[in-house]
């Protein structure tokens, strides 16, 4: 590894522990001493490198689809076909 890597990588690592210790220390967090990280399998690896980041619980193909008109709609809103048209002007008031 090259001299300038191996540096690059420790500043890095440093500001990183530098970083969290100062949130930690704003944010009075604390982690319970018998707190233990559940160790992953190697299926659960590629499962999660499967998903896109950020949908942790979204089966795949869920979600907002596109209709017919382009606009995107959330099957499972119950939302009405209108077949294309706007709904009705709302009655004027009195």
């Amino acid at each position: 590894m090259p001299v300038k890597d191996f540096v690059r990588n420790k500043l890095e690592t440093e500001k990183e522990k530098n970083l969290v210790d100062t949130l930690v220390a704003q944010n009075n967090i604390h982690v319970p001493d018998d707190f233990t990280v559940p160790q992953l399998t190697e299926e659960q690896m590629q499962q999660m490198k499967q998903k896109p980041p950020g949908m942790p619980g979204m089966p795949p193909g869920g979600g907002m689809t596109v209709d017919d008109n382009g606009t995107g709609k959330d099957p499972g809103k119950g939302s009405k076909d209108t077949g294309g048209k706007k709904p009705p002007a709302p009655a004027p008031k009195k």
